[in-house]
């Protein structure tokens, strides 16, 4: 979670090098497509100039893939992009046996900042390793973040954990969720407050603010450590969504919006 998966995928579209990609994702609208490169949408699609594809997985993969295997000889790889907590081999068993597809590789992006604490927590930490043991292809992210000594440290310590075997996990690690929404913008100042004080694992989504009427944010929060980019031109109503995810009950439920950082009702933008 939080390890950049969906900013990865971003750099391999613009840099698809004439291969042409279908990239299956819970929500495409979060990769932040340059607009010059759209040539169409749907409510399901988006069509690149460079012969990709992105497709909203919505809550039914082997719907999507059918989608993707009509497309027949204008597709040449397909992305999958697993949620951060995802058990990776189960994905692969689901899906490495479906007609007209074969299974080539698991991309685990690990973030050398956080991957040993999170492989000791009590919670979903079982399932970390796991995801460690079964990638066949690791990339440590955020190495920038850690002095010369502390990423050899890592190095040494991911090379070790992911010769070992763990044992088989149950698919859905304990966690919680809400989501968070409203049709308002906020406050800028308010929000990053309300930003700085929360204690869950995970937070995601867009939000709308009262100093740039006529954008979209992008609010990405992992652990304390959080950013809020704006993605450009929004034309229709404000709508708020923030995905909040945490280990306790108490933190999750303990994040909301309070009444204040609601300062303006109505529409936004046009």
């Amino acid at each position: 979670m939080g390890s950049g998966k969906t900013t990865w995928i971003k750099q391999r579209l613009q840099n698809s090098e004439g291969i042409r990609y279908a990239v299956l994702v819970n929500d495409f609208g979060e990769i932040n497509i340059d607009l010059s490169l759209i040539e169409s949408e749907s409510a399901t699609s988006i069509g690149l100039s460079n012969g990709c594809v992105c497709c909203s997985l919505a809550d039914n993969i082997f719907a999507t893939l059918r989608d993707v295997e009509a497309m027949g000889s204008t597709i040449d790889w397909v992305l999958l992009e697993a949620s951060g907590v995802a058990d990776p081999e189960r994905i692969v068993s689901q899906v490495e046996n479906w007609p007209g597809f074969q299974y080539h590789d698991t991309v685990t992006l690990v973030d050398a900042t956080r991957i040993r604490r999170l492989a000791r927590d009590k919670f979903i930490g079982a399932n970390i390793r796991h995801q460690l043991t079964t990638s066949s292809n690791l990339h440590l992210v955020k190495t920038d973040l850690l002095a010369a000594e502390d990423m050899r440290d890592v190095q040494a310590w991911l090379a070790l954990k992911s010769r070992q075997n763990v044992a088989k996990l149950h698919p859905h690690p304990l966690h919680y969720s809400q989501t968070l929404s409203g049709d308002v913008s906020m406050e800028r100042t308010l929000f990053e407050q309300w930003a700085e004080r929360q204690q869950v694992e995970r937070i995601k989504g867009f939000v709308f603010l009262l100093q740039a009427p006529q954008s979209r944010f992008l609010f990405q929060f992992v652990e304390g450590r959080w950013q809020l980019d704006d993605l450009g031109a929004w034309p229709g109503k404000a709508k708020t969504q923030l995905v909040v995810l945490g280990r306790t009950q108490a933190h999750v439920m303990a994040c909301h919006l309070p009444n204040d950082i609601y300062l303006k009702e109505g529409t936004h933008g046009n």
